[in-house]
């Protein structure tokens, strides 16, 4: 009986058989990713709107969601190095007039007075001081800064202080001291002002002069040591600015006095201002240049540059790569609390300052300007913002963290498509269709290898059977036998 055609027909079924598993097999496949993909991002939107297990009597209590508006202190470790400026010294006083107060003030429009000044002492004298702080007050900002073109070098003021009394000058330097001046009954109603020791620009190393004190009208907002700074004004004397300490030198000071400083420039520059030192606090001066951006950005835009897949260890081993640098930060919220700014430029009365945990429990600290209401501690976030630095300090176990430092526009509750970590769902995702695409290769490999193997056995077969047809055993040659002996 001839057996070929059943066994290449069960031969063929087998076939169809494996492929229509195969084809089962991918389809149940993605079905499985779909599905997971889907119970994921469900899951994730309950956690955001705080979803709870509907046996109610079950689940834990939730805890509060966090006061975001409760002001707090942070530790002085912890607090960034914000803070103005503060006043050098007791506020100074100019003396009184003795004479009755009804002749009022007739050597403010008398330019005859400023021959009362002596230079190079250690006096400011009255009525001089009054005399040129009323041209200041009439005085236009415009105009001040029309009159002090060219400008004048520092030393030619100590040297020759009288050709230049009661002209407009600029003063420009680095701001090393503040302080207040007490003013007594003067024209301009002014009750002080405010004082500034500017050291001016090009100075030589140690030296004891090249200052300027510069008596203002307006305060500088949120003055800074080493703040570059400029004012506009009007020259008064040289005068010497005595040591407490006998040791201490003697400064030579040009002394101005100004309507107000110019606004200090350093947020608009277009590299973040230095400088940064890694391993300390925020400084004030990036702080606040990043503050200015995270606030003027559109969020879409911002979002579309961040880059989420930078991690802690980017951040701590290559900070100037990354300085300054838009990044989506995703973790668990471990802190957040409003923090006070002290008088700035930015005229930013409070800022939020907290912790993320990453998904390798590397803290990461972040100043921002705008976070949800009702966020609880321990919420999937992720941040949006610029990197600014690596800092190092003190746990309250009293060991040693080193975490990067961000400052950032917004927080928001993690979703799906958002942040770094739905990176990790991706990764998962890819790996088990990676090893499913492998299992799935390594079974078409064998089943084809087999159909070979089964092929070339059916077509061994099929010649043998042929050929027994040809040469049935009955039609079979006899073989010649050996050779017979002589």
């Amino acid at each position: 009986m001839d057996l070929s055609t059943k066994l290449r027909e069960k031969h063929e079924k087998a076939i169809r058989s494996s492929r229509i598993k195969l084809v089962a097999m991918v389809i149940l496949l993605i079905v499985v990713l779909v599905v997971m993909w889907e119970l994921n991002r469900v899951g994730r939107q309950a956690m955001e709107k705080g979803d709870t297990f509907s046996q109610e009597e079950e689940a834990a209590p939730a805890p509060p969601p966090i006061d975001t508006k409760a002001k707090a202190k942070l530790p002085e470790g912890e607090a960034p190095d914000v803070a103005p400026l503060a006043p050098a010294k007791e506020p100074a006083h100019l003396p009184a007039r003795k004479e009755d107060a009804e002749k009022k003030f007739p050597t403010v429009t008398d330019p005859k007075v400023l021959e009362q000044v002596l230079d190079q002492n250690a006096e400011l004298e009255r009525d001089p001081f009054l005399h040129v702080l009323w041209r200041v007050w009439q005085d236009t900002p415009e105009k001040l800064r029309a009159e002090a073109d060219p400008p004048v070098a520092w030393p030619a003021l100590w040297d020759d202080g009288s050709a230049h009394r009661g002209k407009a000058l600029r003063a420009a330097g680095e701001l090393v001291q503040i302080w207040e001046l007490d003013l007594p009954e003067n024209p301009a109603g002014l009750p002080k002002l405010f004082a500034y020791r500017i050291r001016a620009e090009g100075a030589p190393p140690n030296s004891k002069g090249h200052l300027y004190d510069v008596f203002a009208v307006e305060k500088l907002k949120g003055a800074r040591r080493y703040d570059r700074v400029i004012a506009y004004g009007r020259f008064f004397k040289a005068m010497v600015s005595e040591a407490k300490r006998l040791d201490d030198p003697d400064f030579h000071i040009a002394v101005v006095i100004a309507r107000a400083f110019e606004r200090p420039t350093y947020l608009e520059e277009p590299r973040i201002p230095g400088p940064i030192v890694d391993g300390n606090r925020a400084e004030a001066r990036p702080l606040y240049w990043l503050l200015k951006r995270a606030r003027d950005i559109p969020f879409e835009e911002l979002k579309a540059q961040a880059n989420s897949r930078l991690t802690y260890h980017d951040f701590t081993l290559w900070p100037e790569r990354y300085r300054a640098l838009p990044v989506a930060i995703s973790g668990e919220l471990r802190r957040l609390i409003r923090i006070s700014l002290p008088d700035n430029l930015l005229d930013m009365p409070d800022v939020f300052y907290g912790q993320i945990a990453d998904q390798d429990r590397k803290m990461n600290t972040f100043f921002c300007i705008h976070v949800p209401e009702g966020v609880h501690h321990k919420d999937p976030v992720v941040l949006y913002g610029y990197f600014l630095k690596k800092w190092t300090y003190k746990s309250e176990g009293d060991y040693e963290v080193t975490s990067p430092i961000f400052v950032a526009q917004r927080l928001r509750i993690l979703d799906y498509g958002e942040g770094g970590s739905g990176q990790v769902l991706g990764i998962a995702l890819a790996a088990v269709v990676g090893a499913t695409a492998l299992a799935l290769g390594v079974a078409i490999v064998v089943s084809r290898r087999r159909d070979r193997k089964a092929d070339d056995a059916r077509r061994q077969r099929e010649a043998a059977r042929i050929q027994a047809k040809l040469h049935p055993p009955e039609d079979k040659p006899e073989e010649p036998g050996p050779p017979a002996e002589p």
